[in-house]
């Protein structure tokens, strides 16, 4: 998964990535969807171009549709709303 966020302030520190697997209602914890409960997962950030991304398998992702959510947290601490 990819995705873009910037802040023309401090910049972007940290993105946290959240999945649920539509089919079973469960989320992404890292490692598997075996979560009940949203796991903000930590992406990789390039702040050179403004760009994030979370590997994920394609033996992860057997199973979709799939909902994602993203937050994107500054260097000033200001997370996304």
């Amino acid at each position: 998964l990819t995705g873009s966020a910037t802040d023309s302030e401090t910049g972007i520190a940290q993105v946290l990535v959240t999945v649920r697997q539509d089919s079973s209602g469960l989320y992404f914890d890292g490692t598997s969807f075996s979560s009940t409960d949203p796991v903000p997962v930590p992406a990789a950030v390039n702040a050179g171009n403004n760009t994030w991304a979370l590997p994920l398998s394609a033996g992860v992702l057997s199973e979709g549709p799939y909902s994602v959510t993203q937050q994107a947290v500054d260097f000033a601490s200001n997370v996304q709303a």
